[in-house]
């Protein structure tokens, strides 16, 4: 470290700033290789991301080949009335007639009309109820109704049932314009399973007169698909059609049509995805790996045999073919228009012959990455060699970096050390210089001086 305080100002600042500079040489080339090896680090990181971004891209390839390789999607003649949510789990293309006769409906308790300013619920003080909805065990809704007015009390009703059952019911008073209110309990689910039960009314609540709005008939969706018929509690459909989910809208007044058809353009677009993230994977680890032999510019990762082979495997995994699939004709990338440039990026080469393999052979697609041998598991065994946590490649790099940025951390310190005693050493040397050379300078006038007296 070098000193700037004004405190150890002297003749001599300059000469020995200097000398520390010149002392601190280590120190700096010491600072400079930390901060090469924190920009490997940093490196590491960026290839890291690219690969784990084409690797997650894999694992859909290889898991949901149907979502990604053979993408589905619906269309409904009324979507006003039946509108499609999901496809993601239909294996085929098809087509469903559907009629929807009743929606489903969440219940709904009320009350008679009730005069406001009365005092129908406070001849006792108390009064209570059981509440209980669908199967589940009732719970006991009891109301201090001492000097409670009507309204009052409904209000106090509404708050112990929204306490005890909020999740299921939504209690409130609902104020009419001509000085009556009527206590209401709504379902917060639809259908007859969610239907709500008021039983045992007593005391003061024993004249609520709380009613059901609608049969138990009436709660449920009603709907037909190819003329089966259907009942439902929620009008959200997802288990009568696998894989297929649409929502009840409205009622119908005739049959309408979910068309389910193949998505090429989705397909394509994934595919496309694929070659986009190679290459970012690919231009990242050149961009970090390069040495240019006329300038000697290079990548941080130079010097790491390991991950320059990496380029190159990736580059090998996109050419081979699939061992499971000779014979097919389509069992490599070349053979969907997929090629490989020298320089190592992929491109699509001829966008029809994806096409057409999409639209006429949507499977082979799908088996050539999802093959346990295929494209996606191949590039998935190369990548994980790599950026495991707990075997990859990338981590005992890593490691060994953190290694030598600790043993440099210690070499620096010792050097921050080294030059704080470097400086006290200096400052000593040149103040017992100053000291001498002021006691010469001192016995020279004094010499002088005797001189001048005896008129030499």
């Amino acid at each position: 470290m070098i000193s700037t305080n004004p405190m150890f100002s002297s003749p001599y600042e300059s000469s020995i700033q200097q000398l520390l500079r010149i002392d601190a040489q280590k120190k700096l080339k010491l600072q400079g290789e930390q901060s090469s090896l924190q920009t490997q680090k940093k490196a590491l990181s960026d290839i890291g991301s690219k690969l784990t971004a084409l690797n997650s891209l894999m694992t859909s390839f290889s898991e949901s080949p149907n979502e990604t390789i053979q993408p589905l999607s619906g269309t409904s003649t009324n979507p006003d009335a039946v509108s499609i949510i999901s496809t993601s789990g239909l294996k085929n293309p098809g087509s469903y007639s559907v009629e929807v006769s009743q929606l489903a409906k969440a219940d709904i308790v009320l009350s008679d009309a009730i005069a406001q300013t009365g005092t129908d619920f406070n001849a006792t003080g108390l009064g209570s109820f059981e509440i209980a909805v669908g199967s589940d065990a009732p719970a006991t809704i009891s109301v201090d109704t001492t000097g409670l007015n009507n309204q009052e009390a409904l209000q106090a009703i509404a708050d112990g049932v929204n306490d005890q059952l909020g999740d299921k019911v939504n209690a409130s008073v609902l104020t009419l314009g001509d000085g009556t209110s009527r206590l209401s309990f709504k379902g917060v689910e639809t259908g007859e399973a969610n239907r709500i039960q008021v039983t045992n009314q007593q005391g003061d609540f024993s004249g609520l007169n709380l009613a059901n709005e609608f049969t138990p008939d009436q709660l449920n969706a009603k709907f037909t698909i190819d003329n089966v018929t259907f009942q439902r509690s929620s009008n959200i459909i997802d288990d009568a059609v696998e894989g297929l989910t649409f929502e009840l809208n409205k009622t119908t007044g005739s049959t309408e049509q979910l068309k389910i058809t193949r998505n090429i353009e989705e397909a394509q677009a994934k595919v496309e995805e694929f070659i986009t993230k190679f290459n970012e994977a690919n231009k990242i680890i050149r961009n970090k790996t390069f040495i240019n032999g006329e300038t000697g510019d290079r990548g941080p990762l130079q010097n790491e045999r390991s991950i320059r082979n990496l380029s190159y495997g990736l580059r090998q995994v996109a050419t081979l073919p699939v061992g499971s699939l000779a014979g097919s004709p389509v069992n490599s990338l070349s053979s969907i228009g997929i090629e490989l440039q020298q320089d190592g990026t992929m491109s699509l080469g001829d966008p029809a012959a994806l096409e057409n393999a999409l639209t006429e052979n949507p499977q082979a697609i799908a088996d050539l990455f999802s093959a346990d041998d295929g494209i996606a598991a191949s590039f998935q065994q190369k990548i994980d060699s790599y950026i495991s946590d707990d075997t990859g490649i990338f981590k005992g790099i890593e490691e060994g970096i953190d290694r030598k940025m600790d043993r440099l951390d210690d070499r620096i310190e010792n050097e921050n050390e080294y030059l704080v005693r470097r400086e006290e050493q200096l400052r000593a040397e040149f103040a017992e210089l100053d000291q001498i050379i002021n006691e010469g300078q001192r016995q020279f006038d004094s010499v002088l001086n005797f001189r001048s007296k005896i008129g030499i």
